[in-house]
């Protein structure tokens, strides 16, 4: 199913002849999205935008997990004897992630996350307000992965921290461009993260994540090199992260993937620079305090 909001339209695939409860369920959730779209306005909401990364996901985390607490509410009431069947179907459907085996493990947590983190975001919102309180998020959206991983932060008001990346442009000189500013959040620090410690030290870890910004600069000759600036609820966290990001990217460098790496830790900030050769990053590393 689809709702497409360029269009105003709704589509329904169905291939086994008869209108189950898949089918019903499905419309449900879609037609949601389409009552949240007359309600709300998609496009005022800023639901096709590509960045900041963290907004994104967590805005399409309100819309999701609306959409599918609904139509489980729905299907809930109108269940009927003969759709158990078709229930036992949805479940295990619901059990098989809808990406390939083999797929990133920061893709497919991508996927998942409007989906499945979503809904609990907005079963919190529903159960503290009903309605009137998911409806009320619309007008003030959760800015960040974090509120939706962390309910009572949005609840309470919470804001991430705006950080902005090492000014790298003075240092690096002519023939160089920024090609990439964005924020990753919460969210991908937790996957990222967990590549490096055990579950639940990762998630743990993340939960300390306060703001971050990351960009990129390429120069001549494919030079480029990466800053990505993240800070943290306190001072231990960010030892913390440094220690593992530090660890990743060690592992990484074994493996054969090109890049020197700095990691700099001042109070509760930690700024981390790729490069793709030793004389950029220390070129770079000049920016740092910056």
């Amino acid at each position: 199913g689809l709702y497409d909001p360029a269009t105003h339209s709704m589509t329904i695939v169905n291939r086994v002849g008869d209108f189950g409860l898949t089918a019903r369920f499905t419309v449900a959730h879609e037609y949601t999205h389409a009552l949240q779209d007359q309600h709300f306005d998609f496009a005022k909401l800023g639901v096709n935008a590509s960045f900041p990364t963290d907004r994104v996901l967590a805005l399409h985390a309100l819309i999701e997990g609306d959409a599918t607490l609904l139509s489980g509410l729905w299907m809930q009431a109108h269940i009927s004897l003969s759709d158990l069947l078709d229930l036992g179907q949805l479940l295990l459907q619901s059990l098989q992630p809808p990406v390939p085996a083999g797929t990133p493990a920061l893709v497919s947590r991508t996927l998942l996350f409007p989906y499945l983190d979503g809904l609990s975001f907005v079963t919190a919102l529903y159960q503290q307000g009903g309605w009137a309180a998911v409806d009320q998020a619309y007008a003030r959206p959760p800015g960040s992965t974090s509120e939706i991983l962390h309910p009572d932060r949005y609840l309470a008001g919470w804001h991430p921290t705006a950080v902005v990346a090492p000014a790298l442009g003075k240092a690096l000189g002519a023939g160089w461009t920024r090609t990439y500013l964005d924020t990753m959040g919460e969210l991908t620090f937790q996957v990222w993260l967990e590549q490096a410690l055990a579950t639940p030290d990762a998630t743990q870890l993340a939960a300390g994540w306060e703001g971050d910004q990351v960009e990129q600069w390429d120069g001549p000759a494919g030079a480029w090199v990466i800053a990505w600036r993240s800070t943290w609820a306190t001072a231990g966290d960010a030892a913390a992260f440094a220690t593992a990001a530090g660890s990743l990217l060690g592992t990484a460098q074994a493996a054969g993937v090109a890049g020197p790496h700095l990691d700099t830790v001042s109070g509760s900030t930690v700024t981390l620079l790729l490069a793709s050769d030793q004389s950029t990053l220390e070129r770079a590393s000049g920016s740092v305090g910056s």
